[in-house]
């Protein structure tokens, strides 16, 4: 026997072994979606306009695909404000946009930018340690927390004019064997992150993360921690109301008061698939097949309403949801849907750019107040009133379009300095 080889292989032999049986236990037994274990939403979720329930935007940023530079528009006037070239342009960009356009963090798999309305771009203002896998981002608190496919947690802190004022990168270990799960940033002003923490063998924790505290003493800061009642918190979206969260788990959908540490509702799923969760403007799940009795063809929506958790169906839904805004203050829940197959709803609007319609109901009553369809190869956004949309076209066009009365006022003509 060649022993030097037997070695070798010995070798190889323990190594799978130890990587399968890695692999087994930090595999979820459910079927990850890829909105499901991330910080905030996945890259291709992010949105320019992330403004609070009922807001309306005075400004959106685009990277135009057409030429690839990043535009930034006036709506209040509907003009072009500024455009900025960028580094690699070749890649897919995702932009995250401070409310009153002072500043877009512009964000690929092989870097992060930060560019101020005046042109000023600073470099990666957080040490990159892998690709970005998912963003969390609070224009009101200036704070980006950056979550990569090494699992490492980048988190920035940014000034209103746009200027980075400290970062720092964390590993997913916060406490003992727990690591992140998912997680988002807080609304409430104190600057607080709401992660899940999974540990093999045992129930899930909720810690909250002091930010401030974190940045300033570079590791993690734990406000509070409890355990969950049960494990597998896949998703996990905080509620206007600080106080709250909403999160799905391996085979059910829970309500959570932070305060108390204790689950105030909750919704077993049994045979129920996710086709969509969203966190514009009130977090909310999309569901299918949620009990025997209901049509396949059916969509249920999941939301929170004084503090119990409620399911609404749209019976003969066949289409697949690309892209859901509830809002619960305006009594509105409109959504990009399109012809296809259930798998479209893990993808979004502006990576399915045929065969969209958007829909709105009111949600008390589920009257139909718009239906209209949407034009094939555009860029979308969506805020509570107007839809915006940019168009494939190497001299510049985009429009904005009441969605109501379905007015639209165009700008056309904007990318010709470019060419």
């Amino acid at each position: 026997m060649d022993f030097k080889n037997f070695k070798g292989h010995k070798i190889q032999i323990l190594l799978a072994c130890l990587m399968s049986g890695l692999m087994i236990a930090c595999t979820p037994a459910t079927d990850v979606t890829p909105d499901e274990y991330v910080i905030g939403e996945k890259l291709d979720r992010v949105h320019g306009l992330n403004l609070a329930s009922g807001h309306e935007p005075t400004s959106v940023a685009l990277f135009d695909e057409t030429i690839r530079k990043i535009h930034l528009f006036n709506l209040q006037n509907m003009s072009m404000a500024a455009s900025f070239s960028v580094r690699n342009p070749e890649a897919a960009h995702y932009l995250l946009q401070h409310d009153d356009g002072n500043y877009i963090l512009d964000l690929t798999t092989k870097s992060v930018a930060l560019i101020q309305k005046t042109g000023r771009q600073i470099l990666d203002p957080v040490k990159m340690v892998g690709n970005p896998l998912s963003a969390a981002f609070s224009s009101a608190l200036g704070y980006a927390v950056l979550y990569y496919d090494t699992r490492s947690v980048g988190i920035l802190k940014v000034s209103d004019q746009g200027e980075a004022q400290s970062s720092w990168v964390g590993g997913p270990l916060l406490d003992g064997n727990a690591t992140v799960a998912c997680g988002d940033i807080s609304p409430d002003s104190r600057g607080r992150m709401i992660l899940a923490l999974s540990e093999y063998g045992k129930n899930d924790q909720i810690a909250i993360v002091d930010l401030p505290s974190t940045l300033e003493n570079r590791s993690w800061v734990i406000e509070k921690q409890f355990v969950l009642p049960f494990s597998q918190v896949a998703w996990l979206a905080p509620l206007s109301d600080p106080d709250y969260i909403l999160l799905r788990s391996q085979n059910k959908i829970a309500l959570v008061q932070l305060s108390t540490g204790t689950v105030i509702d909750e919704l077993a799923l049994d045979q129920a698939t996710v086709e969509k969760y969203s966190k514009r403007y009130s977090p909310h799940i999309l569901m299918r097949n949620f009990a025997a009795e209901v049509s396949v063809d059916s969509l249920q929506l999941v939301y929170v309403t004084g503090a119990k958790l409620k399911v609404i169906t749209l019976a003969k839904q066949p289409r697949t949801v690309v892209q859901s805004n509830l809002d619960i203050d305006r009594d509105e829940w409109t959504f990009i849907d399109r012809i296809g197959g259930a798998a479209d709803g893990h993808s979004n609007a502006n990576e399915l750019k045929t065969n969209r319609t958007l829909t709105r109901y009111s949600l008390s009553s589920l009257a139909t107040q718009q239906n209209f369809p949407l034009h094939d190869g555009t860029q979308i956004e969506l805020s509570p009133s107007f839809l915006f949309t940019l168009y494939p076209n190497e001299l510049g066009k985009a429009s904005r379009t009441n969605i109501l009365s379905e007015e639209v006022v165009e700008i056309a003509g904007f990318n010709v300095g470019w060419l």
